[in-house]
This record gives structure tokens, sequence and C-alpha cells, in this order.
């Protein structure tokens, strides 16, 4: 765009010149998912924990072990487990029920019959609370 090849981009806002003009369309939510049969169902989960849970990451625009989630993870002193990387969401339910991975995906894409949203505690200003899953996975 800033050569003026291209007319329209839809990319990841910290994706954008500072220079070129944008219009949020919409923020996402992500939730932590497993498949539905894994023995993670009904299980309360540290944070922790999920950072050691082998996970697959959906990373449309790029294929490694690098996901969009590792700073969030890092700033509070954990290293996520990414033991796959895919370039499709719709691809992530199919490979997760098979696999027994976790991965953040999407909210607006469940419900989902074959994967579930799992739910863990953090600690946070040295009080202890469960935090719904459904809720942006940003730093407070």
């Amino acid at each position: 765009m800033v050569a003026g090849e291209i007319d329209l981009a839809l990319p990841f806002p910290d994706l954008i010149p500072d220079d070129l003009p944008y219009k949020l369309l919409f923020e996402e939510q992500y939730v932590c998912i497993a498949g539905k049969k894994s023995s993670l169902n009904g299980q309360l989960l540290t944070l922790a924990d999920v950072a050691e849970l082998p996970q697959l990451i959906i990373s449309p625009s790029r294929a490694n072990l690098k996901g969009s989630h590792d700073g969030w993870f890092a700033m509070l002193g954990l290293k996520r487990n990414i033991v796959m990387s895919i370039l499709s969401f719709s691809a992530a339910p199919d490979i997760i029920v098979v696999t027994d991975t976790i991965a953040l995906y999407p909210s607006r894409l469940l419900p989902n019959k074959k994967i579930f949203p799992l739910s863990w505690i953090r600690k946070h200003h040295n009080k202890w609370g469960q935090i719904n899953v459904l809720t942006l996975i940003t730093p407070e």
C-alpha cells in the first residue's frame, strides 16, 4: 500500500505502517480450546499449566512455531510449548481432536462440536480468580 500498488488490505492493526490510514473492523476475543474427548475437560488449570501443554498455533501468514500470543505469555514469565503450526483456523478443530493439543482460537468460530473452551486461574495483583476464557486474552 505504501508504494501505491494495493488499494485495500485486511491485516492485523500492528502490521499497518503508522503513516497509512486504517479503520478497525472488529476486535477478536480468543479462547483456549481442547478436543471434546480431552482429559482436560472439567479441569481448572493455571496459566503455567496452559503454557506447558502441547499447543497448536494457527498462523495464516507464516508457517513457523511462533504465535501472536507468545509476547503475552513472555510478559508473564512463561514460554509456550508450541509443537505444531497450521495455516487455517478451519482445520484446527480436526487436528486438535486427534492430537491432544490445545490452541488459542477465535471465539467467533465457536461453538464447534469437536472442541471446548478451557478454564484456568492465574495470579494477578495477589488475588486468585477464575478467568473466563471467553474474555480477551490480554494482560490487565
